[in-house]
């Protein structure tokens, strides 16, 4: 549970982390786009402020100056405490609002107007306009520029713009709070599924293979892992099935032979016999061990096959024909005896590169189950062709093999005929090692029967499987 909880953290941080980036930009840009029309806004009630101050002064023909009070009523207070301060040329004060306020800083002579922030008295921040202005002067006398600065508190408007900063602010971590919620509630909702997938594989063992994970109310992006594990489970009890099934078989062929055993041994120890009798009853005897053995070994064989250990081997330049006269060799007492044909029709000097061993047990093995399943009086003929990927075709005179057998024929113990008992060197295993022995070899073993009755086991390279034999 602790690798979903560090999942569930990281994508909710994620989460967070993005709506908290775009949130913050958002709320910077609401601030920016607010403030700046407000600070706009406020200088031009500064510059308002000065034009006023200005307006309310007027020199007459006689040079000296007037000043209309009723003027200052343009001075809006009403947005924060005003100030203001006009200076003739020569930088005597001609006029100041209110009467005891303090002595503003007059602007340079000839400057263009401009906007400061200063401290005011009281620790009071402040915004400072200062400009030079043409005031208004009676008929037909020329008035001199004068200076004007004019002050005001910002502390009205830094307290609206501080309001605004608190709202964005609380919003934007209010929104990533509740998303980061929706987020580890969606999250952990949806990582209950695998909670639940993790619970039903503990809660799984061979006696409830058959058993599958429910794909209802699954959200579309977790099916995928749940279906696999319903295949992965459906293997497995096929697996199994193999395996218990491979264990009654391999049971079932041991049993017989035992069974004979232990007859023969039963029916000589019963009564004093004549020395002859006891060496036909030893020879019997065996006999059957060495039937045993057979199985055993072959059983051994298959064992290793599946772990892997004939895997790779050497490879060698191997002259064919003469690998099948020498695979054949054996069994040619029981082809006579059985009224066969047997034919090479390997051309000479065809060769292979391969595992001589691997090959040989291949070969033996197709040969061996065409002489004793090949009805009397027929035929069997080997044929190969390495250039089209055909690396060995066993063909046989039939009987047909019924077309629901033959996807079985190469699995352990299968035997069509179920009333044999595995006599000789056939214990149902042998097609199963075919099998194994060429997919070491990088080959795939095969059999079909034909439409004019005969059956051919063939070998092909894998990739070749498709092409046909001669």
């Amino acid at each position: 549970m602790s690798g979903v909880g560090s999942l569930r953290r990281r994508l909710t941080i994620l989460v967070v982390c993005i709506v908290g980036g775009a949130l913050a930009a958002l709320a910077t840009t609401v601030y920016v786009m607010s403030s700046g029309p407000n600070r706009d806004r406020f200088d031009e009630r500064l510059v308002e402020a000065g034009r006023a101050a200005v307006a309310s002064l007027e020199q007459q023909r006689d040079g000296r100056w007037t000043l209309d009070r009723s003027a200052f009523a343009a001075v809006d207070q009403s947005r924060g405490a005003t100030a203001f301060q006009v200076w003739l040329d020569d930088g005597s004060v001609l006029a100041r609002f209110p009467p005891d306020a303090a002595e503003l800083p007059r602007p340079a002579p000839g400057a263009a107007p401009r906007f400061d922030t200063i401290q005011l008295p009281g620790g009071v921040s402040g915004r400072l306009y200062q400009a030079w202005v043409q005031p208004r002067a009676t008929r037909g006398a020329t008035s001199p520029r004068l200076a004007v600065a004019v002050v005001r508190d910002t502390e009205r408007l830094d307290h609206r713009l501080s309001r605004l900063r608190i709202m964005l602010l609380v919003s934007t971590l209010a929104v990533i709070g509740l998303a980061a919620l929706v987020v580890w509630a969606t999250i952990g909702h949806s990582l209950r599924h695998v909670s639940r997938l993790s619970t039903s594989i503990a809660s799984i063992d061979a006696s409830s293979l058959a058993e599958r994970l429910q794909l209802q109310g699954l959200p579309q992006e977790l099916r995928p892992p749940f279906i696999k594990v319903n295949e992965l489970l459906s293997r497995m009890e096929r697996s199994l099935a193999r395996e218990r099934q491979f264990n009654a078989d391999v049971s079932h062929e041991l049993r017989t032979p035992l069974a004979g055993l232990r007859t023969i041994l039963e029916v000589s120890a019963s009564r004093d016999r004549p020395a002859p009798d006891y060496r036909t009853s030893l020879s019997e005897a065996l006999e059957v061990v060495h039937q045993i053995e057979g199985i055993v070994e072959n059983l051994i064989l298959l064992a290793r096959l599946g772990s892997g250990q004939l895997a790779g081997g050497s490879r060698e330049e191997i002259r064919l024909g003469q690998l099948i006269d020498s695979c054949a060799s054996p069994y040619r007492d029981a082809i006579h005896r059985r009224g066969l044909s047997f034919e090479n029709r390997v051309a000479a000097g065809t060769t292979l590169l391969s595992d001589r061993v691997k090959l040989r047990l291949v070969c033996a093995n197709l040969l061996s189950n065409a002489a004793e399943y090949t009805a009397e009086g027929g035929w069997i003929a080997v044929e190969s062709d390495p250039a089209r990927g055909l690396v060995l075709s066993v063909r046989d005179s039939g009987p047909a093999i019924p077309e629901d057998a033959l996807t079985r024929l190469f699995d352990p113990f299968f035997r069509l005929d179920t009333s044999r008992t595995g006599g000789g060197a056939h214990y149902g295993i042998g097609l199963a090692l075919v099998r194994g022995v060429c997919e070491t070899l990088g080959y795939r073993a095969g059999v079909r029967n034909a439409p004019d009755g005969t059956v051919a086991f063939t070998v092909h390279v894998q990739g070749h499987e498709g092409a046909e034999e001669l």
